[in-house]
């Protein structure tokens, strides 16, 4: 299945945005189980569902809300691809960029890169965005055990413990490292992307790796960032089945932000 990706938005914030795009009901579906009213206008549903979706607190910690609709809302965001694993159709790439996140996430994503690898994608070099983020006491417990304190570190660590296949050991790999922000908060994504671009990377094609229902929201923001010659494509496993609801719906959220901010009309899908 060719997965294409749903929001067409338009940059008219004072006309209503779903009159004629059918690819955006599933959306629509998700505000109307929520009970979010809206004037059908960019403006009005991002400032609705940041009220509503949007927790500040880290993912883990997040209050469980609206899992009573677990079921209903599961079956849109399913129509609207944010479920399913999505694989790389192209064969090569300059660069292979791995998202940031804690341990077993960047197992993950680093894991479905190798598979994708296995099934003849190539690239020129990998790269891990990460930074100076100290690892969570609880969820990363049994790293601190072994004296690895950092994303960073951790990163390097899941690179060199995992079993490569043949050739995908001889690609040139670097570890990006992002400092702190200056009140002490963690880098966010937007802040390791940065960090990568200022050592000033020969522009080429981009195999960003995440893994649902982060595809779309990382995409954009790295989208955003990127240069003129840079091309993006962002893949990545599917979603866990455990995920709260909650986590879900801050995620669409903080994408539909990104698509204001941006100003123009985005579509994202995994090809070129």
């Amino acid at each position: 299945m060719k997965l294409k990706i749903f929001f067409l938005l338009f940059l008219s914030f004072c006309k209503p945005i779903f009159s004629h795009d059918t690819s955006l009901e599933p959306l629509l579906e998700v505000l109307r189980i929520c009970e979010i009213n809206h004037d059908s206008t960019l403006d009005d549903i991002v400032a609705k569902t940041q009220n509503a979706w949007v927790q500040s607190r880290e993912r883990w910690q997040f209050d469980k809300r609206y899992e009573e609709k677990r079921d209903q809302i599961v079956e849109q965001l399913q129509k609207m691809s944010l479920l399913q694993a999505i694989p790389s159709p192209i064969q090569h790439f300059d660069y292979a960029v791995v998202h940031g996140a804690l341990y077993q996430r960047v197992c993950s994503r680093f894991s479905y890169l190798v598979e994708q690898w296995k099934k003849g994608v190539r690239f020129n070099q990998i790269i891990f965005l990460s930074g100076n983020r100290p690892l969570d006491a609880e969820k990363e417990k049994e790293l601190l055990l072994r004296g690895i304190t950092t994303e960073f570190e951790m990163a390097k660590m899941v690179y060199l413990e995992t079993d490569l296949p043949e050739g995908m050991c001889d690609v040139d790999v670097k570890f990006v490292y992002t400092p702190l922000k200056e009140n002490g908060k963690r880098p966010s994504t937007p802040d390791t992307v940065h960090e990568w671009l200022l050592s000033n990377p020969t522009p080429g094609s981009i195999l960003a790796v995440s893994n649902q229902p982060y595809v779309i929201y990382q995409h954009a923001v790295m989208q955003q960032l990127l240069p003129s010659g840079f091309l993006l494509m962002t893949i990545g496993d599917q979603a866990s089945k455990n995920l709260p609801v909650s986590v879900h719906l801050d995620n669409l959220a903080k994408y539909l932000y990104e698509v204001k901010k941006a100003k123009k009309s985005l579509e994202f899908c995994p090809h070129f």
